[in-house]
């Protein structure tokens, strides 16, 4: 979870106004060692710190994203299948429902910004990952309708292939060794054959895709809301 903007509960008379000088981040984690472990939903810790600090933070970068394993859905492991949802679902779903019930409570208008990603669509070997990537831009649209009426904006990136990086390094190798009409089993073969897929012949920059979500969170966005941008170099 990131801010870049908030409004301080100024002592006197109790009342919360925005405050101008003092822009900060703050993160907040939603992994956990094992399923089924997300149900604070009043006590998350990153929430509970600004809350002391009479702190309401309006913009949110609600950013999980656990790839989980690499397998033909035949043989996917269920216990993997349900922690990543459990990761990229219900704790985007916790964070951004928290973060609303306290924008809401300080009569604020807002905005947020799910991770989604291209594999929305379907990436062999990736069931979980790509369900659960799909789930994010149906709760970005149910979001955005639910909170419309409180000023709240919810949009979503959906990057393609991003590096370089752990996670580009991760996929190239992992789809290499899981036997598939679509890959080689040779990792460079495979990095070349993902770069082809992109019409850009290359892959973004985790620069391009935070310059994406700096746009859905200003004020240049206002009247976007339940929208996908694809950070994707023309990939589908």
């Amino acid at each position: 979870m990131s801010s870049v903007r908030g409004t301080e509960d100024k002592a006197s008379g109790g009342q919360t106004q925005p405050f101008a000088g003092r822009i900060g981040s703050h993160r907040c984690c939603v992994h956990r060692r094992e399923p089924g472990e997300f149900t604070g939903h009043g006590r998350l810790r990153c929430f509970g710190e600004l809350t002391e600090q009479r702190i309401t933070v309006d913009l949110l970068f609600n950013n999980a994203g656990y790839q989980g394993d690499f397998a033909n859905i035949i043989d996917y492991d269920v216990a993997d299948f349900r922690r990543v949802l459990d990761i990229n679902v219900t704790g985007m779903f916790i964070v951004l429902q928290h973060f609303a019930r306290c924008l809401v409570a300080a009569g604020l208008p807002g905005a947020i910004v799910n991770t989604a990603s291209m594999a929305h669509g379907g990436t062999p070997n990736m069931a979980a990952y790509s369900a659960s990537k799909a789930a994010v831009i149906a709760l970005t649209k149910t979001a955005a309708k639910d909170l419309a009426h409180h000023t709240i904006r919810v949009n979503s990136i959906s990057p393609a292939f991003i590096g370089p990086g752990l996670m580009w390094d991760r996929q190239v190798e992992l789809q290499a060794g899981t036997p598939s009409q679509y890959f080689t089993d040779d990792p460079d073969e495979v990095s070349a054959q993902m770069i082809s897929s992109v019409p850009l012949r290359r892959y973004g920059s985790l620069d391009e895709m935070a310059a994406a979500a700096q746009f859905l969170l200003s004020d240049e966005s206002s009247y976007i809301t339940g929208f996908d941008i694809e950070v994707s170099g023309g990939a589908a």
